[in-house]
């Protein structure tokens, strides 16, 4: 720790903090901050306080009722301090700086950020208030030397800086707009998502905080640090299509908004999974009213078959929805063991109560879709390079026949759906 008395600084800011609701100057600590000496790496100091800093006018900065001190120094680097309970500070954090032998700017703090200038090539950094972690600098979009403190007004960050010091030299102000960008980055566009989720964000720029949002609402509170990350509950959400995005922001109030990621909740209803597939894929296929269409899985638990589930895409234009599953023979569906009938709900998955059939680990079936009205629009892999599927010779259905008879043979499952207990 390192006490006002301790010969560590050669130029200190004294601002007024917020400190157990009342205004405390520190230069009512010690009436005499200049007689510290320094060594010459910790000459120019920020002091990053355990509370909040006191806004005067319209923005907030650390040089409120500032007064400096008249020592000279090589300002080289930016030093974040805590003001302790014992009005002693302690280094919180410390970065270098450029700027040779011409002294930097006076930093100026907005919304957590600590924003300060180079005299040397004019260069502005901007850094996290509270750890020091850099997070955005000018590069050579700054030049000259930068002396004076960055404003922050209106969503920007205004940097006067010279770029001479002879009698025709002259000077520019500039103005700079945060670039931002965040994308989702978990779960995948398209994906199927049930029970805990862990929400990724991944973004660019001087970001300081990410709210994630769900079907356009604030889901759980603002990340204020990277990674950027949301627990989700997918439990607290109905089965069916959600949007999730990111919103990001910088120190100065700008935003940005992530491109939408579709994905489906479907958390299960009980029971055991015995057969089929849970995932949701991307493959789009079809069959016209009254055709049925059967996919090869392998039973992957034994019990009791009380459930078929399956997804039904957005486009479907189906108004009733059979579902079934038949046993194996010689390597096609043969009896029809369950079915039910449901009137479909589309973009979502849809889960009908069919009567009790055994089902056995290991064993083949066949799980079969069908829609007596309409045209029938589900997921399956839908590539030609999978499983089995073939549709019904018969194409005039209204339900699932009691044994099946082959029409046209494919390679398409599985198909986005299965049977629990």
């Amino acid at each position: 720790m390192a006490s006002l008395n301790d010969p560590v600084y050669r130029s200190v800011v004294i601002d007024h903090v917020h400190k157990d609701a009342e205004n405390v100057p520190l230069s009512k600590v010690d009436p005499d901050p200049c007689s510290f000496t320094a060594g010459a790496s910790h000459a120019s100091i920020f002091h990053v306080l355990s509370g909040r800093y006191k806004a005067r006018g319209p923005q907030e900065t650390s040089l409120q009722d500032q007064r400096r001190c008249g020592c000279a120094a090589r300002r080289r680097r930016v030093v974040g301090l805590k003001v302790l309970a014992d009005c002693t500070l302690q280094v919180a954090w410390s970065a270098a700086l450029g700027g040779n032998a011409q002294p930097n700017s006076t930093p100026t703090v907005a919304n957590g950020v600590v924003f300060v200038g180079e005299g040397n090539g004019g260069r502005v950094h901007a850094y996290d208030a509270a750890t020091g972690t850099p997070l955005w600098d000018s590069g050579s979009a700054a030049a000259g030397a930068t002396y004076a403190a960055p404003i922050v007004a209106d969503g920007k960050l205004f940097v006067g800086s010279w770029n001479g010091t002879g009698s025709s030299d002259a000077g520019t102000v500039r103005a700079f707009a945060a670039s931002l960008s965040v994308a989702i980055t978990a779960p995948a566009a398209g994906s199927t998502v049930s029970g805990p989720v862990n929400v990724t964000a991944a973004t660019s720029g001087p970001v300081t905080a990410v709210q994630f949002l769900l079907d356009g609402s604030n889901l759980g509170a603002e990340d204020m640090s990277s990674p950027w990350s949301v627990s989700w509950d997918t439990t607290s959400a109905t089965d069916g299509t959600h949007v999730l995005s990111a919103r990001a922001r910088d120190g100065a109030g700008n935003t940005v908004t992530s491109a939408q990621v579709n994905v489906t909740v479907h958390n299960a209803t009980g029971g055991v999974l015995l057969l089929g597939d849970q995932t949701l894929y991307s493959g789009v296929d079809s069959n016209s009213q009254g055709k049925a269409e059967a996919f090869r899985t392998t039973a992957v638990a034994s019990g009791t078959l009380a459930r078929l589930s399956a997804y039904i895409d957005s486009t479907s234009t189906a108004t009733s929805l059979v579902v079934g599953v038949y046993g194996d023979s010689s390597g096609h569906p043969g009896s029809l063991l369950a079915q039910g009938t449901a009137t479909p709900v589309k973009g979502t998955w849809n889960t009908i109560a069919v009567p009790s059939a055994s089902i056995t680990s290991g064993t083949t079936y066949w799980i079969a879709l069908l829609a007596p009205n309409g045209t029938l629009r589900f997921r399956d892999r839908n590539c030609s390079c999978a499983n089995p599927s073939e549709t019904s010779a018969q194409a005039t259905l209204t339900t699932l026949p009691p044994t099946w008879t082959t029409g046209s043979v494919y390679k398409d499952a599985p198909a986005s759906a299965y049977g629990t207990s």
